[in-house]
């Protein structure tokens, strides 16, 4: 839904779901007062989904997602802590709080835990995967689809059983701009407010801005190792200063020639 009609439409796109799901389609009336992204989303879910039933959402394999958390060992230690930030900042707001690898398999699910057993009531559990082949119309598959911030509200999502929730997610990109993560928050319609859709757009933005920081540094951490190796090959003394004339470096053969060392 967008920002503008949140708590405004919702009884418009209860009609225009429940025509879509009666007839396949949606008249140009109805598709122009609702979000392009979501109608995009129903077209492809009406071939795939029955959208009175459920998704399968079983987890995956215990080995399997500690093999996939090994790998974003990186974005989970950072993501960690605004997760805990979001949650000390909605405390009693019934939201939980998702974290997501760039597939959509929920890593880590954050919040109260009375909000974090309410997700697990819609199939939001540690190991299942929210992309839109897998749960139809949401928050989190509609971002991988369309690569920006989105907020899916009541009946906007394609399965009915999800019609009291608000799922809101945001991209976390890497240094390349690659979607390497989702941050997400799941919480009851009733709820619904644009503010949730800039908080986490700002907190997967300071993720990401986080990521792209330590690789930078990691960067010019093995760039200084390479040239620390390039002079320490040198048999001269070799001293290296910055524009401001200060010494930055001296390799070990000028140290030894100082010390009055023959090499």
């Amino acid at each position: 839904m967008l920002p503008a009609d949140i708590g405004i439409r919702n009884e418009a796109i209860i009609e225009a779901w429940r025509s879509f799901i009666e007839t396949g389609r949606l008249d140009a009336i109805e598709a122009a007062r609702m979000d392009p992204a979501i109608v995009r989303s129903w077209r492809r879910c009406v071939y795939r989904f029955n959208p009175l039933g459920r998704p399968r959402s079983t987890p995956i394999s215990r080995n399997a997602l500690s093999s996939i958390m090994r790998a974003q060992l990186d974005l989970i230690t950072i993501a960690t802590s605004f997760i805990e930030d979001i949650h000390q900042f909605t405390e009693g707001s019934n939201y939980s709080i998702l974290l997501a690898d760039g597939a959509g398999c929920i890593l880590l699910i954050g919040g109260d835990p009375d909000a974090v057993e309410r997700a697990a009531e819609w199939g939001v559990h540690q190991g299942t995967y929210w992309s839109e082949n897998n749960s139809g119309t949401n928050a989190l598959g509609l971002v991988l689809l369309e690569a920006t911030p989105i907020q899916v509200v009541g009946a906007e999502h394609y399965f009915d059983f999800m019609h009291n929730v608000v799922t809101t997610a945001a991209p976390i990109h890497d240094v390349r701009g690659r979607i390497i993560g989702l941050l997400g928050m799941v919480g009851p319609l009733e709820t619904a407010t644009s503010h949730t859709l800039g908080l986490v757009m700002s907190a997967a933005r300071a993720i990401g801005n986080q990521l792209q920081a330590n690789w930078y540094l990691e960067e010019a951490n093995q760039h200084l190792s390479q040239v620390n190796t390039i002079l320490g090959a040198i048999t001269e003394g070799v001293i290296v200063w910055n524009q401001e004339g200060e010494i930055r470096h001296v390799n070990e053969h000028l140290v030894l020639l100082n010390a009055g060392c023959v090499c």
